[in-house]
C-alpha cells in the first residue's frame, strides 16, 4: 500500500471515530449510572448537558420568580459575621459567577412573564450598609411564597458603571455574584450548559432558566424567544449545580465563596493588564529579532568575537520569550491562602513573572546538563503538555489569560481557543521537526518520522476538533494540512499540489460535517448561531463564516496598523527564505531537512489560519514565534560551528563553505563514497576538538563552547 493510500485510510478512520460521537441521549444514559460520582473530570463538568437531555422541565415550573439585585455585592462581603442571612442563603443555594458580557443583568429578565425584580436600597461598601442590606434580604426570604424561586444577582454601582465606560457599548461588565434558590437547583457550585465550567453561568442560560420558571412573555401573539436554532431552548436544565471543587473540600462554604471571588478578581486583573503583558511578549520577540538579525543574514560573515556575544544573547532572550506563553497558564496554579496576594493586577503580573523565572532557570539547568538545545525542547514540551493537559481536564488553567480567551468577554467559555490551538500546534510541530533535525541518528527517529509523528498529530487534531473536547473546527483544516506537509517533508517525499488541494477539500468537507453534527445533535454548542445557515445550504454557511471572519479579524488588524504591516513583511520574508532560498539558504535548508519540514508546514498553517480563523494576525503571530525560535537557534548553531572552526584551524571559512563541506561529508557517510573522493579539508572542521570527550559530536562541542 503506497503512502497516499495509507494516508487516506488513516483519515477515513478519523472520520469514522468522529461520526461515532455519542449523542446527548447516550450521554444521559451514561450519566444515570454515575450520579454519585464526585466532580473531578471534564465529563462531570458537562453533566448539565446530560441533564438537558433527560430532565423533565415540567417538574421545575413554579408559581413565581423573584430577582433581587444587590448593588456592589462581592463574595468577600458574604460571611457569617457581617451578613448572616445572606451567608445562610449561600450555604443552602447554588452559587456561581454570572457572565453577562457587556450587558446589564436587568435586561436578562425582560421577557419573563411572572417575575418580581427588586433592587435593594444602598450599596455594599461598609459594615452599616452590609447589615442594612442583609436585613432586607432576610425580609424578602421570609416573604418568599412557597414553591417560588429566588435569584440574587450582584450588580455594579453607579460609580462602577461610570468608570467602566461612558457609552453602553463601551462598558465592561465583570463577572457578577449569583445565588439561585429553588427551581430544582441543589446547594453547590453552579454551572450552565453554555459554559460547561463549574462556578460560571452564562447570561443566556440564566435567561432560559428564568423563562422556564416564570414563563416567556409574548409580543403580538408570538413567543418572545423565536430562535429555532438547536440548543436555543434549554429551559430549566440550562442551569445545574455541582459539589465544590475537590481542592476546597466538601462543606467548605467559606472556601467556595473565596474560590468564586478569586475567579472574579483574576478576570478583572487580567482584563486590566492584558494589553501591557501582550506588549511585553511582543517586545521580547522584537528584541530577539534585533539581536539575531545579523545572524539571519547568512551572507554576512560575523567575526568570531562578535559571534560569541550575539549567539548566547540571542539564545537567552529566546528562552526568556518562550517562557512567557506557558507561564500564562501556570500562573493560575495558586493555593487558596495566596489568593489575596495574587488576585490584584500587580499580583497577577508578579505571579506570571515569578513563573517565568522558574521556567526559564529550569530550562537553563536542563540545557546545561548535556545539550543546550534541550532547554529549547523543554519549553516546547512544557507548553504542549500544559495546553493539552488543561484541555483534557476541563480548562482549570484557561478560565482567562493573556494568551487565551477571557470568559468575562464571552468569546468562548469551553474547549480550546484560537490562541491555545496555535500554542499547541506551534510547540508540537516545531519540536518534532527540530528534534528530527538535531538528532537524526537516534534509534527511534526513523520510526517517529515514518508513522509516529503522523499518528500522534492526528490524535491531537481529533482532540482539538471533537465537540465535547476542543470544539475547534478550524483545526481540522489548517491542522491536518500542516501535519501532512510536515510528515511528507520529514520523509523526503515530494509534495504535489493536486494532493494538497484534494486534502484541503476533504478537510473542509470534514469540518462542515462535524460542524453540522455538533449544531444538530449538541444542544449546548457554542456554534448554534450557524443553525439557520446550515439549514439553508453550503453557500449561506460559507457567506456567514466569511463575514464573521472578516468582521472579527478586521478589529485585530486595524487595532495597530503598524504591527499588521510588520507582520505581513515578516511573513513575506519567511516565505522568501523557504521558497526562493536566497544565497546560503539553499545549502542551509539542504543540511537542515527536519527544520525545513517544520518550517514549511508552519507557513502553510499560518496562511490557512489567516484565511479561515477570526483572530486576525494574533493567532498566526503566536505560531510564528515558535518557527522563528527554532530557525534562530539552528542558525546560531551554524555560526558557532563556523566560529569554532575559524579559531581552531586559523583558516577563515564562510557559512556557505562550511555547509557544503558538511553536506559532502554527510553524502560520504551515507553513500560510502571512496575516501580519495572526499576533500582533505573535511576532516578539520568536523573532527572533534582536542578537549571534546570521545564520542561527542562536533555539534555538542560547539554548544558547550557557546
Amino acid at each position: 500500500m503506497n503512502a497516499s493510500r495509507r494516508t487516506t485510510c488513516v483519515l477515513l478512520l478519523v472520520c469514522i471515530c468522529l461520526a461515532l460521537w455519542p449523542t446527548p441521549a447516550a450521554l444521559a444514559a451514561t450519566a444515570a449510572k454515575n450520579d454519585d460520582a464526585h466532580f473531578d473530570t471534564r465529563s462531570d463538568v458537562r453533566s448539565d448537558l446530560r441533564l438537558a437531555a433527560s430532565a423533565d422541565t415540567s417538574t421545575t415550573a413554579l408559581d413565581s420568580l423573584t430577582v433581587l439585585y444587590v448593588p456592589g455585592l462581592q463574595w468577600h462581603h458574604v460571611n457569617s459575621a457581617d451578613m448572616p442571612a445572606l451567608f445562610s442563603l449561600a450555604q443552602r443555594s447554588g452559587v456561581g459567577n454570572l457572565a453577562v458580557v457587556n450587558t446589564a443583568p436587568e435586561v436578562l429578565f425582560d421577557h419573563v412573564a411572572t417575575v418580581t425584580s427588586l433592587t435593594l436600597e444602598g450599596a455594599l461598601g461598609d459594615e452599616s450598609q452590609a447589615a442594612r442590606i442583609d436585613e432586607q434580604i432576610a425580609q424578602h426570604l421570609d416573604a418568599l411564597p412557597a414553591g417560588a424561586a429566588l435569584l440574587l444577582v450582584g450588580t455594579l454601582t453607579a460609580d462602577s458603571l461610570q468608570a467602566s465606560g461612558t457609552a453602553e457599548a463601551e462598558r465592561y461588565y465583570p463577572l457578577l455574584p449569583l445565588i439561585v434558590l429553588g427551581g430544582g437547583i441543589q446547594a453547590g457550585c453552579l454551572t450552565s450548559s453554555s459554559t460547561q465550567r463549574v462556578g460560571l453561568v452564562a447570561g443566556s442560560d440564566l435567561q432560559e432558566f428564568a423563562e422556564a420558571i416564570g414563563g416567556a412573555r409574548t409580543t403580538e401573539g408570538a413567543p418572545a424567544n423565536t430562535d429555532t436554532a438547536p440548543g436555543a431552548h434549554k429551559g430549566a436544565a440550562a442551569l445545574d449545580s455541582h459539589p465544590a471543587p475537590w481542592l476546597l473540600g466538601a462543606g467548605d462554604a467559606d472556601g467556595l465563596l473565596a474560590f468564586l471571588q478569586h475567579n472574579i478578581d483574576v478576570c478583572e486583573s487580567v482584563h486590566a493588564t492584558k494589553e501591557v503583558m501582550d506588549l511585553f511578549f511582543l517586545c521580547m520577540f522584537i528584541l530577539v529579532f534585533a539581536f539575531a538579525f545579523v545572524l539571519l543574514l547568512l551572507e554576512i560573515n560575523v567575526p568570531p568575537k562578535r559571534t560569541r556575544l550575539l549567539v548566547p544573547a540571542s539564545r537567552i532572550l529566546l528562552l526568556v520569550a518562550l517562557s512567557y506563553p506557558v507561564s500564562t497558564f501556570l500562573m493560575f496554579l495558586v493555593p487558596p491562602p495566596l489568593y489575596p496576594v495574587t488576585d490584584t493586577p500587580a499580583g497577577m503580573v508578579a505571579t506570571c513573572a515569578a513563573w517565568m523565572v522558574v521556567v526559564f532557570f529550569s530550562s537553563l539547568l536542563i540545557g546545561a546538563r548535556k545539550h543546550w538545545v534541550y532547554a529549547l525542547f523543554f519549553l516546547y514540551l512544557l507548553t504542549f503538555a500544559c495546553v493539552l493537559g488543561d484541555l483534557l481536564t476541563g480548562g482549570p488553567l484557561s478560565l482567562t489569560g493573556y494568551l487565551n480567551y477571557q470568559v468575562d468577554q464571552g468569546v468562548r467559555y469551553y474547549g480550546i481557543g484560537n490562541e491555545g490551538s496555535a500554542l499547541l500546534f506551534g510547540s508540537w510541530v516545531t519540536f518534532s521537526g527540530h528534534l528530527a533535525n538535531r538528532f537524526p541518528k537516534l534509534r527511534f527517529i526513523p520510526a517517529f518520522r515514518r508513522w509516529g509523528f503522523l499518528a500522534a498529530s492526528l490524535v491531537i487534531v481529533t482532540i482539538c476538533a471533537l465537540p465535547m473536547l476542543g470544539a475547534s473546527f478550524g483545526v481540522l483544516i489548517w491542522g491536518t494540512m500542516g501535519v501532512l506537509v510536515a510528515w511528507w517533508l520529514l520523509n523526503e517525499r515530494r509534495i504535489k499540489l493536486r494532493y494538497l488541494f484534494a486534502v484541503l477539500l476533504f478537510t473542509c468537507a470534514l469540518a462542515v460535517g462535524i460542524l453540522y453534527a455538533d449544531v444538530t445533535l449538541n444542544p449546548n454548542t457554542h456554534m448554534d448561531h450557524l443553525g439557520p445557515s446550515l439549514a439553508s445550504g453550503i453557500v449561506p454557511l460559507a457567506t456567514e463564516l466569511f463575514r464573521d471572519v472578516l468582521a472579527y479579524s478586521w478589529v485585530t488588524i486595524t487595532y495597530s496598523p503598524v504591527l499588521t504591516v510588520a507582520f505581513i513583511l515578516l511573513l513575506l520574508w519567511l516565505l522568501v527564505l523557504a521558497a526562493v532560498k536566497p544565497g546560503t539558504y539553499t545549502e542551509f535548508w539542504a543540511k537542515n531537512r527536519g527544520l525545513r519540514a517544520a518550517f514549511a508546514a508552519g507557513l502553510v498553517i499560518v496562511l490557512i489560519m489567516g484565511a479561515i480563523e477570526d483572530s486576525g494576525i494574533f493567532m498566526p503571530s503566536i505560531y510564528l514565534a515558535f518557527l522563528l525560535a527554532s530557525l534562530i537557534w539552528v542558525i546560531c548553531d551554524m555560526h558557532t560551528w563556523r566560529s569554532n572552526y575559524t579559531m581552531q584551524s586559523g583558516t577563515h571559512v564562510t557559512g556557505r563553505e562550511l555547509l557544503r563541506m558538511a553536506l559532502e561529508l554527510e553524502t560520504y557517510r551515507t553513500h560510502t563514497i571512496p575516501a580519495e573522493a572526499v576533500p582533505d579539508a573535511l576532516s578539520a572542521p568536523l573532527s572533534p576538538p582536542a578537549d571534546t570527550p570521545d564520542g561527542a559530536s562536533t555539534d555538542e562541542a560547539a554548544e558547550k563552547d557557546a
